[in-house]
């Protein structure tokens, strides 16, 4: 009987073993990195850190959502201050877009924050989108003082912001 209960057991974790591993890898959040990124694409970035105000009933409801559906962005609205070389000292207000993303069945998604440090990219035609994807790359909540000071650093060209380290 031992021996059938151990057979069974085995079968029923070789059976969990062979099911698809359903988890998202993401890199950790960096700033730095994010904003080598932002300084080496071919479209324009602007980096703020400040308060994005939206109905956050608009963003979607990603339960519901089908493979391969087109995801509506959320018109917002940014207060606060863009980077210079000197830091956060230019008073910025826009209104914007947040286009949420996704990776699989993971998607990305934001609530009104009034701590935010984020990089938006123009889109050509006078309106801006923050890209919300599954792993945080482009927003950072609460961020650190002393990650505020570095993007000021990395702009600079004081600091080593280099997308390989």
């Amino acid at each position: 009987m031992k021996s059938l209960a151990k057979t069974l057991a085995s079968a029923a974790l070789a059976c969990l073993a062979a099911g698809p591993a359903l988890s998202l890898s993401c890199l950790r959040p960096d700033a730095e990195r994010t904003f080598a990124e932002a300084a080496a694409s071919a479209d324009r970035y602007i980096v703020l850190h400040g308060s994005f105000s939206f109905d956050s009933s608009a963003m979607p409801a990603f339960d519901e959502r089908s493979e391969g559906e087109t995801i509506d962005p959320v018109p917002a609205r940014f207060s606060g201050m863009a980077l210079n070389s000197d830091g956060f000292t230019i008073p910025y207000s826009t209104e914007l877009w947040l286009q949420p993303t996704c990776a699989g069945i993971w998607c990305g998604g934001m609530q009104p924050a009034d701590d935010v440090l984020a990089f938006v990219r123009d889109r050509g035609d006078g309106t801006y989108e923050l890209e919300l994807g599954p792993c945080p790359f482009w927003v950072f909540n609460d961020p650190e003082p002393q990650v505020l000071d570095r993007m000021a650093d990395c702009l600079a060209g004081t600091a080593q912001c280099d997308p390989g380290r």
